[in-house]
């Protein structure tokens, strides 16, 4: 799954995940670089194969696709009078 994502045009990063606590539970995170190039994949293969894999998992699996518009590094924290919620200004 993760090489095929990776290659894809679009997807920067993909990465699976086991949690600590509970070895059942898989985390499996891509990051696309638009999300119009994330839904030209919903119809992929690969895509298809994961959707069959969930079908067979013993509990209902969450899915999630949260779109993240902006992100900043520690220099977001060195300038407090810029940040922004939205359009609304946190002093």
């Amino acid at each position: 799954m993760l090489r095929p994502a990776t290659q894809a045009r679009g997807c920067s990063f993909a990465q699976i995940y086991r949690e600590a606590n509970d070895s059942q539970r898989l985390e499996f995170i891509e990051e696309w670089d638009n999300p119009e190039e994330l839904r030209q994949q919903l119809g992929s293969e690969r895509f298809v194969h994961l959707l069959e894999l969930l079908e067979t998992a013993a509990e209902r699996p969450v899915v999630e696709f949260r779109i993240i518009t902006e992100k900043y590094g520690l220099e977001y924290f060195n300038k407090p009078e810029e940040k922004t919620i939205g359009n609304e200004f946190i002093h």
